[in-house]
């Protein structure tokens, strides 16, 4: 088993993806939005372009305090536990610890959702709450850029559900412009489409995160590579892309 690493949900790099997020066997859904365990970190350039899209936006907010702590999974453990028992542990120990919001696993479509399922009102009450990224949505199909592609399920989950989603893929957008797909949707869950339209034979496997800004109520759905360690010949270790199955 490997050291003990400790990850607190008021940092920067670690709480803006919020806890609700996929993993492969991959998930995604949205940082709870209870304003008083929120703060205001620094901007960055999404948040300068956010910010000129909606004036009086105070900038990206994430969860105050709290802490989340986390092994390294040995090879060994992994296997013989599965994946669903260690991510189940670490959403247990997140809600032991008092942190914003309650979530769940989800298994579907081959991979791991982590989603949201209770939130806190105004009122401080835990009430139910289904991720944006259930809507269903339809759409006619015909080949379209995946960036496109992704525009058409935003557009069609902000249409179906009322909520606003946008997109927050400054790492993927050459990968997204170049390459073509061909999806439809007839009144399926947004994330069965996202899982379908990323899923291009001999490409790139993707995460995603959706993130939440209460201050405009929007989510940004923020796509990532999967990489994996490889060992190199002098020891070293470097990162490499995990692929599709073609």
């Amino acid at each position: 088993m490997g050291p003990r690493r400790q990850r607190t949900t008021g940092d920067r790099r670690t709480a803006r993806k919020g806890l609700d997020q996929p993993a492969r066997k991959g998930a995604g859904g949205s940082l709870n939005s209870e304003r008083r365990c929120l703060k205001v970190v620094d901007t960055h350039r999404a948040a300068r372009e956010t910010a000129a899209q909606f004036p009086g936006w105070r900038g990206p907010l994430v969860p105050r305090g709290g802490s989340l702590g986390f092994l390294d999974v040995a090879a060994a453990r992994l296997k013989a536990e599965g994946p669903r028992s260690v991510i189940n542990g670490v959403i247990a120990q997140y809600a032991a610890r008092g942190n914003p919001g309650q979530y769940q696993l989800v298994e579907a479509d081959g991979m791991f959702y982590i989603l949201p399922s209770k939130i806190r009102n105004e009122a401080r009450g835990l009430v139910d709450v289904v991720s944006i990224i259930d809507t269903p949505i339809s759409f006619p199909e015909r080949a379209r850029s995946l960036q496109d592609t992704l525009s058409v399920i935003y557009e069609a989950v902000t249409a179906s559900s009322g909520r606003r989603l946008g997109s927050g893929d400054p790492f993927v957008i050459r990968y997204i412009r170049e390459t073509q797909v061909s999806v439809g949707a007839t009144d399926e869950p947004a994330r069965s489409v996202l899982r379908r339209a990323l899923a291009v034979p001999g490409g790139p496997t993707f995460s995603w995160r959706l993130r939440y800004e209460p201050e405009v109520k929007y989510f940004v759905l923020a796509l990532s590579f999967v990489n994996r360690e490889v060992a190199n010949t002098d020891g070293s270790v470097r990162l490499e892309a995990v692929l599709n199955e073609d």
